[in-house]
This record gives structure tokens, sequence and C-alpha cells, in this order.
């Protein structure tokens, strides 16, 4: 599919990246109990969709790694979503800081006491739901999922623990694509290109059931990305009409 969704285009080329994201966006939007979270004990659904991820600002051992958060929207399609990751890594990566940078720094600076102080007093504010909205837009933890992609860099992906901090109840780590000896339909071995992710899961908020059915409707849309190129309304579901359906509404 990148091959020949790509063979035309010399700028704003499809990457691996950019279909995982927006079938991870579609999914999500379909299936909005796993874009809910825990707050205080209370059970919160989110009313809009945010990824974060890290972006490294130069490929260099010394290089800063930052994080952004982008908004999705139900109505994205493959090309909405490349001009919004691309914009998000180039502004990951400029030299001016972000604001949740700047915050960072500015809490880091003062003395441990007062860290600790002031960690404490954000934790009561978001225990009650009293987390000012700006804070929360910046900081990049308060997200309905954080994304990892290793692969990117050439590493497999691990298991990841979901952050205490913030509230995003998925974590997704993307490797690398590897040549893997698979049992083919006859029974003999061939070499196959994998891509492993692997999913860290918060099942307060929905049951493995509903976690199970909504990576099935995101393995469709990554299985048949073709759908992601045109927004959902026209995009008629893939292998299996009816099961789509369900799973999307069940």
């Amino acid at each position: 599919y990148l091959d020949r969704v790509n063979s035309d285009r010399e700028e704003r080329r499809v990457s691996l990246f950019h279909v995982l994201l927006c079938a991870m966006a579609r999914a999500q939007h379909l299936r909005p109990k796993m874009n809910r979270f825990i707050v205080g004990q209370r059970l919160y659904q989110r009313h809009k969709l945010e990824y974060s991820f890290g972006v490294k600002k130069k490929l260099d051992d010394e290089a800063i790694l930052t994080a952004v958060k982008l908004p999705f929207e139900p109505d994205d399609t493959i090309d909405t979503v490349i001009d919004r990751i691309d914009s998000a890594i180039s502004t990951g990566r400029a030299e001016t800081k972000t604001q949740s940078e700047k915050e960072m720094r500015l809490v880091a600076s003062l003395p441990r006491f007062l860290t600790r102080l002031v960690v404490w007093g954000l934790r009561v504010l978001d225990y009650f739901n009293l987390m000012p909205a700006s804070m929360i837009a910046v900081d990049e933890l308060y997200c309905s999922m954080f994304v990892a992609n290793l692969g990117s860099v050439g590493l497999e992906a691990p298991f990841h623990h979901l952050y205490n901090w913030g509230t995003a109840p998925l974590f997704c780590s993307i490797g690398k694509v590897e040549s893997t000896p698979v049992v083919d339909a006859r029974g003999g071995i061939v070499p196959r290109e994998l891509l492993t992710i692997r999913w860290s899961f918060d099942e307060r908020v929905a049951d493995g059931f509903y976690c199970a059915r909504s990576l099935d409707l995101f393995k469709d849309f990554v299985s048949n990305p073709e759908l992601l190129e045109k927004e959902p309304g026209e995009a008629k579901c893939a292998r299996d009409p009816e099961k789509a359906k369900a799973i999307s509404t069940g």
C-alpha cells in the first residue's frame, strides 16, 4: 500500500506511522469507552481525542527528548493526519521550548521541598477535577493515548507501564518491521515482514472484551488502509461489513 500510494507523491509521503495513528484514531472514535479515564476514583468520558508521542530534537545521544500532543477529529483522513503529525514533529524539534518544557524547567529549578509541595498541590487539584484547563492543555500526559514509535530508531517494541501522572488510559509501543519466519497455509516456513505493537491498558475504563473488539477494528483499518483515505461516512467497512458494524456499535 505504501509503495503504491507514494508512487506519485514527492511531498507529504505516507508513512507507516501515519497509517497506524490514523487507524488508531478512527477506531477509538468509534469505540468511545476506550477514551475514558479515571481521576479521583471516578470514571470520566473524554470528549476529545488527543495522542501524545515523544520527539527527539536530534538523533544524538545528548539531544533532548520532548513530547508533543495533537488532536484527532472524527472525520480525519490520512491526508489530514499527515499534515498534523508532520507539523507536530516540526514543533517538537524546533529550538523554541514548548510550554510544557518551560513549566518542567521552572519546577525543576525549585528547591526539592517546594517541588514536592507543588506536585502534591497539583495532585490534590487533579483528584477533585480542579486542575486548571490551561495546564491540562499543554501537559502531554493528559491524553487519550501515549504512543512510542521506537521502530523509527530501529528498536523493538517493549511493554511499557502506564504513567501515574495524567489521564492516559493507553500506552502504545510500536516496534520495527522485521523479517520473521512464519508458518504458511501449507505448513511451510516462509519469511514475512511483521510489525510488533504492544499495548498497556487501564482495564478499569472498559472490560477486556470491549478492548479486544476495539483492537479488531484497529487491525481491520490497518489491513485496509484505503478506508483511511476517505471520511468515515464515505468509507465502506472493511473485509466483513457486518462484523465491522457490530464491532463499532457493540
